[in-house]
């Protein structure tokens, strides 16, 4: 028998935006993490260097928050509920999150994870709000040696 585990993600504050930005995921359990405004404004300045529209960059910044926020629990989840952020971006997103992940070695079925609107009443919309607020700590902070490290081979 096969437990179902199931993950919403949500995000405040956008990657673009020039402010730091919060995810997190509610499945029961609660986790969030930041990305300082400086981190962002710098991983997105080395990806513009190398040729990518502050678009493409933001998605790829996306892609590797992700990751960071779901390494430890990817590997179980059965269903994967990200907030529609990027309209038009999801399978570039989905293909980049699926790469990082067998990358670090762990099997994941694209399958799993899917895009869908995740309301104000999400447990992962409640933690990321209060992240980005402020009103509860976030579980890590990201660093620009870790978010560099992951996109430093992006084209």
């Amino acid at each position: 028998m096969t437990h179902s585990f199931r993950i919403e993600v949500d995000q405040s504050g956008k990657i673009e935006t020039p402010h730091l930005t919060a995810l997190a995921y509610a499945n029961g359990q609660q986790y969030a993490i930041v990305i300082p405004t400086r981190v962002k404004r710098e991983v997105i300045g080395r990806l513009r260097a190398r040729g990518l529209s502050r678009s493409q960059a933001s998605i790829h910044v996306f892609a590797a928050a992700l990751w960071l926020l779901l390494r430890d629990v990817i590997g179980l989840a059965t269903d994967i509920a990200i907030d529609t952020e990027y309209i038009g971006h999801e399978a570039s997103i989905k293909a980049e999150l699926v790469q990082l992940a067998v990358d670090a070695g762990v099997k994941i079925a694209p399958s799993v994870i899917r895009f869908t609107q995740i309301g104000k009443k999400s447990g992962a919309h409640r933690r990321a709000i209060e992240a980005y607020r402020g009103e509860r700590p976030a579980d890590r902070v990201i660093t620009l040696a870790e978010l560099a490290g992951l996109l430093g081979k992006k084209k």
